[in-house]
């Protein structure tokens, strides 16, 4: 329940929209529970592999083992993060093999081009369609002929 109540605080803080808490509860559990199951299997582990190594081989085996369980650890916080995202913007079901696109695959592919405006005055317009030409690109335009 802490750990729960940890992640739900630290989803909460660190989100950038406003989202409500009901939202984010799936993740805090996932993450929790993960969290959970990966101190687990590393008490198990440092319990059980780790008593019969040498000092030398025991510290290298532990910090190689610390280092893979804090990896572990940052993806299972960054799965939950994302599992709150996919639903609070409702970014589901997603195609494995596009095209087709999909509703949620547009919307995310329209999303993250709209994160590339950096300034109010600019702007970034998505269009998705078989028959639709891009624009053309000022630098790919040919340069004017040359009259002698």
């Amino acid at each position: 329940m802490v750990n729960t109540l940890l992640f739900l605080v630290g989803f909460r803080v660190l989100t950038v929209r406003n989202v409500p808490l009901r939202s984010l509860l799936p993740g805090a559990v996932l993450a929790a529970l993960a969290w959970a199951l990966l101190q687990w299997l590393g008490g198990w582990y440092v319990g059980r592999q780790l008593t019969r190594a040498t000092n030398t081989y025991g510290t290298f085996a532990l910090v190689i083992g610390l280092l893979s369980w804090l990896y572990l650890a940052a993806t299972v916080t960054l799965y939950a993060a994302e599992l709150n995202a996919v639903r609070a913007r409702r970014l589901w079901p997603r195609s494995l093999a596009p095209p087709p696109l999909g509703p949620a695959d547009e919307q995310v592919l329209e999303d993250l081009a709209k994160q590339e405006e950096r300034r109010p005055e600019q702007r970034v317009e998505v269009s998705f369609g078989a028959d639709e030409e891009p624009a053309e690109r000022p630098d790919e335009r040919e340069p004017p002929a040359q009259t002698g």
